[in-house]
């Protein structure tokens, strides 16, 4: 999996920013539940409990951050949702999420009306790199919470087609993080500094390209797509790793082209081309795409900056993964043949 030029989508699939609010209207609008087999996640996580607590850890998170708070700083204002109906509906929305007896849009525990996507995110302006930030926050608080890797790829994957009913198609940057909202067009050029500057340049893109590969090669949900690599007739593990400091370098702002040549001589071919047949999920995509910001952020890139290398990400998924994925999903000591998600 790779990158392209330019900076700043988690994918990621990934959970829903704000997901939910109340009003006195109802909404006809289809649940979202990831189908999780025999077992809901919600019953093998314990239920209520545990998705009251995530909530309450992925709501302080989200208005304590400065990046995310400010697209919600009329939550708890007059004339708004109070922080006790906002959690009240993303409990809701995470019990049908993840299998439970609910149905979102719908009525929450306070006997409110919880409505669409894309109704309560209207005029909120959020760009891309702002939800990307915080399915990434929620990948840890679902770590955190106690929710197994291959559950939280399933939890990111159910809901990634909510991104389009909340990123702004104009959004504004409003980030408070460096003592101030710029209150204007969100930034989508390059900055003074690139971040491959920023972070040292080649040393630092060669050990967050060793230490990514070495996870994916390790992951049980991720590596069989990549079985082929190092054996005959496939890219060995150091021309892989060659094409992706390539990739990490241009996308980080540093000096190169790609598609193009790497460290070692050789052409480095496009992401839709080199994923082609690989019958890669959006699960897995994810997945990678939250185990790549613990990497960034275990070998010394912010927060923010993890953000928009996230949000560059995201735009390769339709070139990554599969029109027809399969489930190569070794996690339970075995290889499941079928159709993933």
């Amino acid at each position: 999996m790779g990158f392209r030029t330019g900076l700043v989508s988690l994918t990621a699939g990934g959970l829903a920013l704000a997901i939910c609010s109340c009003s006195s209207s109802s909404s006809n609008d289809a649940g979202t539940k990831a189908d999780t087999g025999q077992q809901s996640l919600y019953d093998k996580y314990g239920g209520a409990p545990t998705v009251s607590k995530v909530v309450d850890d992925a709501v302080t998170g989200l208005l304590a951050d400065c990046e995310e708070a400010p697209y919600f700083a009329s939550v708890g204002t007059a004339n708004h949702d109070s922080v006790a109906r906002l959690k009240s509906c993303l409990r809701l929305q995470f019990t049908a999420l993840m299998g439970g007896p609910a149905t979102y849009p719908g009525t929450n525990d306070q006997g409110d009306a919880c409505v669409s996507m894309a109704a309560i995110h209207t005029g909120l302006a959020i760009p891309g790199t702002v939800f990307d930030k915080f399915v990434m926050d929620l990948g840890a608080v679902l770590k955190a919470d106690g929710v197994s890797d291959a559950d939280i790829a399933t939890i990111a994957g159910a809901v990634g087609g909510l991104k389009t009913d909340i990123v702004a198609a104009t959004p504004v940057d409003k980030t408070a993080c460096d003592g101030g909202a710029t209150d204007g067009p969100a930034d989508t050029g390059e900055t003074a500094q690139s971040l491959f500057v920023k972070y040292g340049g080649a040393p630092t893109v060669a050990k967050v390209v060793d230490d990514a590969v070495t996870g994916v090669l390790a992951d049980c949900q991720i590596s069989p797509y990549l079985a082929s690599i190092g054996t005959p007739n496939h890219d060995s593990v150091a021309r892989l790793k060659s094409c992706l400091r390539l990739q990490f370098t241009v996308l980080m702002g540093g000096p190169g082209m790609y598609p193009g040549t790497n460290d070692e001589g050789d052409m480095c071919v496009n992401m839709k081309a080199i994923h082609t047949g690989l019958g890669i999920p959006g699960t897995v995509f994810d997945k990678f795409v939250m185990d790549l910001g613990g990497v960034l952020k275990t070998d010394g890139v912010s927060d923010d900056d993890v953000a928009t290398i996230a949000g560059a990400v995201g735009g390769l998924k339709t070139d990554i993964v599969s029109p027809t994925p399969v489930d190569m999903n070794a996690c339970d000591a075995g290889t499941d043949s079928g159709t993933g998600g």
